[in-house]
């Protein structure tokens, strides 16, 4: 499988010298015989270099485009590994160690969080300037998160009256908003 380049240029000058005595020119012109060298010349790469699962050194002649390449991979791999250690990049979404839930549900910043409770004690403050029922209603729904049948089966009414009473508590307030420019 291996084949080295010295042997293939002997052969080949030699080749060429016989062929061009022969023919009784006795000429023999180097610029032909780097064109005939052009084509058979081959590079030599050792596959166990790009395949690391290889435990034998397996030399094989590829066409230079084929070597250049493999050669263009492997420095892109290294390039990778090296701006992968230079950045401390060893992080993969597949390890499961909750790397991509810190990322997708970022921690609130002590602003965010004043913005929250502020927001809180202004809907409950609004809440009251409903009427008792829709108050009551809205918040067990949009607060607590219940559904609007589980709301009706414990006050033991209707769902469609509950349906009613919550959007039109979500009318009230946001007309209330409206009128003092909470919402823009």
């Amino acid at each position: 499988m291996y084949c080295d380049r010295e042997r293939i240029f002997r052969l080949t000058v030699e080749g060429f010298y016989a062929l061009s005595h022969a023919r009784g020119t006795g000429s023999f012109k180097l610029s032909v015989l780097i064109h005939c060298l052009e084509a058979f010349v081959m590079s030599t790469i050792n596959l166990r270099k790009y395949y690391p699962f290889l435990n034998e050194d397996c030399f094989i002649e590829v066409s230079d485009e084929v070597a250049e390449t493999f050669l263009l991979a492997k420095r892109q791999e290294d390039n990778y590994h090296h701006r992968a250690w230079y950045h401390k990049a060893y992080y993969s979404l597949d390890r499961n160690d909750g790397i991509e839930n810190s990322i997708l549900h970022t921690e609130p910043s002590p602003e965010e969080i004043l913005m929250q409770k502020v927001s809180i004690q202004q809907l409950y403050k609004v809440l009251d300037h409903l009427p008792h029922i829709q108050a009551r209603r809205v918040y067990a729904h949009y607060i607590l998160n219940m559904k609007k049948v589980d709301i009706a089966r414990a006050e033991g009414v209707n769902s469609s009256g509950v349906c009613d009473s919550v959007r039109k508590g979500v009318r009230n307030l946001r007309r209330y908003f409206e009128k003092k420019r909470w919402m823009e």
